[in-house]
């Protein structure tokens, strides 16, 4: 049954590697919807996987922490992100699975153990998911000048080494998505509405 299940599950993602694939060479002439977040991001892959950092300024240091440091705010704000299930909150111990929706992917559940430290920096490790690893941080810095920089680094690697390149595509627009929503949630742009209000339960702050 594993076997079988394995062998389904392997030509399923190689199906949606195939779809991604026309999709890149369809999109590759079209103009961009919109500008990319304004971050310098530096990729390095290895046997360890596909390594991205980027950093970028952000005017309210205090939100963009607090955004993603609280696992129901973060999953409030990332639209990707369907539901989150808070296993236990202790301290400054996370542990919680997220229910994600991606294009041509569909929905993927992850558990992650995260840990806050209540002021600037979030850790995160997968437990429990498709793919074999996604580690990374969040980082806040507070600048002399005002405002904050924010380092957003991420390691993934799938389990099968064919599905490495769509975990790869899948990163790059998540990373995107998530500055360009913590950018507008707290970098003085006009912020759209949260799907429900913020909450306030994180760890110390």
């Amino acid at each position: 049954m594993l076997v079988q299940d394995s062998v389904s599950w392997c030509s399923s993602w190689s199906k949606q590697l195939l779809l991604m694939g026309v999709l890149g060479l369809l999109l590759a002439g079209a103009p961009a919807a919109l500008a990319a977040p304004p971050v310098v991001w530096e990729d390095i892959r290895s046997a360890e996987g596909s390594l991205r950092r980027g950093d970028f300024v952000i005017a309210d240091g205090d939100c963009a922490y607090r955004v993603m440091a609280d696992p129901i705010a973060m999953g409030n704000l990332l639209r990707h992100v369907k539901k989150v299930d808070v296993h236990a909150m202790e301290g400054g111990f996370q542990d919680v699975s997220i229910h994600e929706s991606f294009f041509l992917v569909g929905r993927v559940e992850s558990r992650y153990h995260r840990q806050v430290n209540g002021v600037d920096r979030l850790e995160w490790r997968l437990i429990a998911g498709r793919q074999q690893r996604h580690d990374g941080f969040w980082q806040v810095k507070t600048r002399p000048q005002g405002g904050a920089t924010v380092v957003f680094e991420n390691l993934i690697k799938a389990k099968y080494r064919i599905h490495q390149g769509l975990l790869r595509r899948i990163q790059e627009r998540t990373m995107n998505d998530i500055v360009s929503a913590v950018l507008e949630r707290c970098g003085g742009s006009s912020p759209r509405p949260a799907k429900e209000s913020l909450p306030s339960h994180a760890g110390p702050s």
